[in-house]
């Protein structure tokens, strides 16, 4: 989530232990803000509302992080990188 858990610092500890873990690869799936219109329909603020989803520029440097500690990572439904 840009501004909250996008950092690399922040990346590189979940790269680190999916890693260790011996998972044969990782999915990202970047933020959306598909949940606001059930917020809506329920009269409820969506604290997410002003969050913007990451650039498409900011995605292939997170990519990297996980490519780096020995996964191959998918954005979506992407292919590896």
């Amino acid at each position: 989530m840009p501004g909250y858990n996008d950092t690399a610092d922040n990346l590189q500890a979940p790269a680190g232990f999916v890693s260790r873990l011996g998972l044969p690869e990782v999915n990202i799936l970047p933020f959306h803000r598909l949940g606001a219109s059930q917020h809506e329909q329920l009269d409820l603020d969506y604290p997410y509302a002003g969050t913007a989803s990451p650039s498409p520029a900011a995605l292939p440097a997170h990519q990297r992080i996980f490519a780096t500690a020995g996964l191959p990572c998918y954005v979506g439904f992407e292919t590896p990188f």
